[in-house]
């Protein structure tokens, strides 16, 4: 596989581990253990001036727009709007880490996964919770749309794999994917 990928540059500028990227057209985010959510310039490689401090190591993050999802190891989920330089909410919706933040464009929604094993759906324009379904008595660690936006696919540390309908949320069906935890989904 050489020759595949150029290095170009070392990014650094967190005081621990990297738990999560996420990027949109101009800049790529990482959220930190050190509960820093940073940002580079695509183009030019070079920090940009736009950080949070959350307080608590930083487990995923999803870009919408000028907003900024942001799951941390204590359950919260942190809304900011990247314009406004300002967080618009911070919902404690899990008793654990918020491991996956996905964004459902088809129907509006916003899906978490748990550490506590539920997933939470949130209404993407006014965040309101509305449902946290318990699906595993360990971690869910992964979110996956299916292309058409119609199915989600959700990985737990149990090794397995639960498909739910997005209409409704209901669970069609479950399968043990593995002896170990299922941590990503493609």
């Amino acid at each position: 596989m050489e020759g595949i990928f150029e290095h170009k540059k070392d990014l650094k500028g967190h005081a621990s581990g990297i738990y999560t990227l996420a990027a949109d057209a101009k800049l790529l985010y990482s959220g930190s253990g050190d509960g820093m959510l940073a940002s580079w310039d695509l183009e030019t490689l070079e920090p940009a001036p736009f950080s949070v401090n959350v307080g608590n190591p930083i487990y995923s993050v999803a870009v919408n727009g000028d907003r900024l999802y942001i799951g941390q190891n204590k359950g919260g989920l942190h809304v900011v709007d990247r314009l406004q330089k300002k967080e618009l909410h911070h919902i404690q919706i899990h008793k654990n880490g918020v491991f996956d933040i996905l964004i459902n464009p088809s129907d509006n929604r916003l899906y978490t996964a748990g550490g506590e094993g539920s997933i939470g759906v949130f209404d993407l324009v006014d965040m309101r919770l509305q449902i946290q379904i318990p699906l595993a008595q360990k971690k869910l660690r992964d979110l996956s749309l299916s292309p058409d936006g119609k199915f989600l696919l959700v990985s737990s540390s149990n090794g397995y794999i639960y498909v739910l309908e997005t209409d409704y949320m209901n669970e069609l069906y479950n399968f043990k994917a593995h002896e170990g935890g299922a941590y990503g989904l493609n």
